[in-house]
């Protein structure tokens, strides 16, 4: 049995998703920082090094704040990703329930709440990107 198919869908998943990569990434740049510092905190007992210590403290403090990170951009990158789908569910459901004698007598909601959903995306992705360039700053 062949497994070519599942490999080839999770890798073009994973290629054409930037959010899921970025995720993907980031968590396995997390995972080998953390064994990183367990490996440094194994020759600190073994060896007494007070310096394979502090490394290992160091970079156990460094995966705590990458995982604290991750967790809320995941948190974040899930409610833009609701929020985008209540807008195509009720443009969806607008247009399937209209009638050729209502016309579009429900385009003016559509349109509040599509312009409501569109500020709150906009928003977020704001103070996002603020944020990113204050860390960035020297």
């Amino acid at each position: 049995m062949r497994s070519d198919g599942r490999a080839a869908r999770l890798l073009r998943a994973w290629w054409e998703d930037y959010a899921l990569r970025t995720l993907l990434s980031a968590g396995a740049s997390s995972v080998c920082t953390a064994l990183f510092a367990a490996y440094n905190g194994y020759l600190g007992i073994r060896c007494g090094s007070v310096w394979h210590k502090s490394i290992a403290g160091f970079y156990l403090l460094l995966t705590a704040v990458r995982g604290s990170i991750l967790l809320a951009e995941l948190r974040t990158v899930n409610f833009i990703d609701a929020l985008v789908a209540v807008l195509t569910l009720q443009n969806t459901l607008i247009m399937v329930e209209r009638t050729a004698t209502d016309g579009n007598g429900m385009l003016p909601v559509s349109a509040a709440s599509s312009g409501a959903i569109w500020a709150a995306i906009v928003a977020i992705t704001l103070r996002m990107l603020r944020k990113g360039l204050e860390q960035t700053k020297p």
